[in-house]
């Protein structure tokens, strides 16, 4: 794997983490959490001012490390397929999840991340490699018990409407 593949990768998965830590990030990333089924369509998720915060993050770190336009490219590549595949509904038997974990994200090794509480949702933020949520002591390997979010309903979290505009809405004050 080349190096600056790798560099892009450690990038994302510190963007993750500041979206789940950041309030304004975390209302934008939430409406990708709502989903209250995984499959592969949770990988497409995101609020559009996400994505336009994600790639001006992309954009600073292309200038500066000025990476060969088909090794980006190929990162890219690489990053949409895995959020895909480990958003997917995929069941891998238990002894080839372990063997794959070792390298890169499964879609068992994400689940808990989109678990509603907020403990494991604050674990497991790789996308492609595995090492980072190791090395960064976020890893956890218990099951998802329930997806989505608990102040996200069902119907509201399957809304276009509502998941556009959610991110804007106040709390009502208790």
């Amino acid at each position: 794997i080349p190096l600056r593949i790798i560099i892009f990768d450690c990038l994302i998965y510190w963007q993750h983490r500041v979206f789940h830590i950041f309030t304004p990030l975390w209302k934008l990333h939430k409406v990708h959490h709502s989903d209250t089924e995984m499959d592969f369509t949770t990988g497409f998720r995101f609020h559009p001012l996400e994505i336009i915060v994600s790639a001006l993050y992309k954009m600073f770190f292309l200038f500066l490390l000025w990476p060969k336009p088909e090794i980006y490219i190929l990162y890219e590549v690489i990053l949409s397929s895995m959020a895909i595949y480990n958003h997917g509904n995929i069941k891998h038997i238990k002894s080839l999840d372990i063997l794959l974990r070792k390298l890169i994200v499964t879609p068992a090794m994400h689940f808990p991340h989109h678990d509603s509480s907020n403990r494991l949702m604050n674990k497991n933020y790789g996308n492609f490699l595995s090492i980072w949520d190791k090395l960064f002591k976020t890893y956890s390997q218990e099951e998802v018990q329930k997806f989505g979010v608990n102040d996200v309903n069902e119907q509201d979290s399957l809304d276009m409407n509502y998941s556009l505009i959610s991110p804007f809405k106040r709390k009502p004050k208790k």
